[in-house]
């Protein structure tokens, strides 16, 4: 269950009030009318609640945006994000042969294959 600090649900207190005045003028919100003590309260949790998992679905939409805090995300996320596009990532694995180096002399040299 999500917690939310004192400043969060003001907001959301906030906006709810702020619409019942705009879609209900004649209804009034203030202090101790139960539009405001019982409606509106409830009303702002859930706002919250909604927000609260907005934003918890935007910080895992793009990979583009995880990229700003890689360690806290956990790969099912990036899983999940590239499921959206029907991708799936697969093991890779080491690479065998030679490499081949193209510099400015127009001199191709060979790098000889070294374990690791």
């Amino acid at each position: 269950m999500a917690e939310f600090t004192e400043e969060q649900l003001q907001v959301a207190q906030d906006v709810i009030e702020a619409s019942i005045r705009e879609n209900f003028p004649n209804v009034s919100v203030r202090k101790g009318t139960v539009t405001k003590e019982l409606m509106a309260a409830i009303a702002s949790i859930g706002y919250a609640v909604v927000v609260n998992k907005q934003e918890e679905f935007d910080a895992t939409d793009s990979l583009l945006d995880i990229t700003e805090n890689p360690d806290e995300i956990d790969d099912s996320v990036i899983d999940g994000i590239l499921s959206n596009w029907f991708i799936t990532r697969k093991q890779g694995s080491n690479s065998t042969g030679l490499l081949k180096v193209n510099v400015s002399t127009n001199r191709n040299r060979f790098i000889p294959v070294q374990n690791l």
